[in-house]
């Protein structure tokens, strides 16, 4: 996975989205922390792990694509504390015993981003969970990426009809 070029790819989004919307010099950060926890909970819901009470099983292709909106947003907040892609893709994928336990560690993780002072700390924390969410998901670095790049372009597009 290139890091570099996706740290890009979303600044050029975030910029995008910050001239349409007239938001130069607001600050964002608590907003796009929202943003991810929402994202990554909308990725709970099409997996259906938590759902002990229901016989439906998972939407995978929809999974992907909250998946892929929760690394916009993953990539934003690097971008926002100055994160080097580099040290992105160095960083291992941390797993828990069941995707109902990865949501909940990689959401804590995210709130913690915004509560507390070492926020680098944590969003390589958020990184290290988030590798791991997409590798108990079974998807591949290929297939985020993708899914990523499909959803950008969606994303820009959102932007020229006054989404």
């Amino acid at each position: 996975m290139n890091y570099q070029k996706l740290f890009k790819a979303q600044a050029a989004l975030d910029a995008h989205i910050i001239g349409e919307k007239n938001l130069e010099g607001q600050d964002l950060f608590t907003n796009k922390v929202e943003a991810l926890l929402c994202e990554i909970q909308e990725t709970a819901n099409e997996t259906r792990c938590f759902k002990h009470w229901s016989n439906k099983g998972p939407e995978m292709d929809k999974a992907l694509e909250e998946t892929a909106d929760s690394f916009h947003f993953v990539l934003s907040l690097g971008n926002d504390l100055g994160i080097d892609p580099e040290q992105v893709a160095k960083q291992p994928a941390r797993v828990y015993k069941d995707l109902t336990e990865q949501f909940i560690a990689l959401s804590y993780a995210a709130v913690c981003i915004a509560m507390f002072n070492e926020r680098q700390l944590y969003y390589f924390e958020t990184i290290s969970l988030f590798k791991g969410l997409v590798n108990l998901l079974g998807f591949t670095e290929e297939q985020l990426e993708e899914a990523y790049y499909d959803k950008n372009k969606v994303n820009h597009e959102r932007q020229a009809t006054n989404y």
